[in-house]
């Protein structure tokens, strides 16, 4: 199975959790800013930052930003709904950041780009980061019509 074959296969299980048809969607990872978190219990959950996982689904619906914990077998199935906000209720902020992993066992260091997501909604103040695609622009391009689709610019 291809990239972009599983990558519409996640997106479909997100439609079906949801209920709501997927449009569009970027695979989001914890970042570390992080720490800005929404409202720290809510129906006896845990906050919006401690539910996410290694990876996530930020994926818009005709009506709805949603963020989805992935996991599974694969590993990029949906799982479980993190968080739902209509489109007129939430902004998304981007920006880009340099990001470094070190590697003990070989004493040595990666350095890549991400473009750093903050969903902003009424006591909800999230950051994720979406890994840069050096060699195209349709990441980019996603997150900024998902920014647009929220009344962001």
């Amino acid at each position: 199975m291809s990239v972009t074959e599983r990558f519409a296969q996640t997106l479909r299980s997100a439609s079906d959790r949801s209920g709501d048809q997927v449009v569009a969607g970027v695979l989001a990872v914890r970042g570390p800013e992080t720490g800005g978190v929404g409202p720290n219990r809510m129906f006896g959950r845990r906050s919006l930052a401690k539910r996410l996982k290694v990876l996530n689904l930020i994926a818009r619906t005709p009506t709805h930003l949603r963020l989805f914990a992935l996991g599974g077998r694969s590993g990029l199935d949906a799982r479980d709904e993190i968080g739902a906000w209509p489109l007129g209720a939430v902004r998304l902020e981007i920006c880009d950041a340099d990001r470094s992993s070190f590697y003990a066992s070989t004493f040595s260091s990666i350095e890549y780009q991400v473009h750093v997501v903050r969903i902003l909604a009424d006591g909800v103040d999230l950051s994720v980061d979406v890994m840069a695609d050096p060699e195209g622009d349709e990441i980019i391009d996603t997150l900024r019509a998902m920014q647009e689709a929220t009344g962001g610019a």
